[in-house]
């Protein structure tokens, strides 16, 4: 309800913080070679934070867009030789949450 009143230096290093801590996740996630358990609830939080993001106006769709934009370059600074296994069940959420998503905007993010 508040984000016109923040200036946009502590909004980026929101994002910024953001982004740091996906990169953190992707890093762990390498660190204990994809160990599934950890893929399981990387995919249910990744779920969970896109479909979150239907049940309150556009305020919720920020952080969502924020991973999206981050996603490939996170990636690559983490781990840019992944098996298409691993790349796949790290994608597995993106895609899944494109069919249960309505804004159309953070679905064009996804498909970008």
């Amino acid at each position: 309800m508040h984000w016109d009143k923040v200036d946009n230096f502590r909004i980026d290093k929101f994002l910024m913080f953001l982004r740091f801590q996906f990169n953190q996740v992707l890093a762990f996630m390498k660190q204990s070679n994809y160990e599934p358990e950890l893929m399981k609830w990387y995919q249910k939080l990744i779920k969970t934070l896109f479909l979150n993001s239907q049940k309150s106006a556009n305020t919720a769709t920020g952080i969502p867009l924020q991973i999206c934009d981050v996603f490939l370059k996170e990636m690559n600074k983490v781990d840019n030789l992944v098996s298409l296994d691993n790349l796949a069940a790290i994608l597995d959420p993106f895609l899944a949450s494109l069919s249960l998503i309505s804004n159309g905007e953070l679905k064009e993010r996804i498909i970008d």
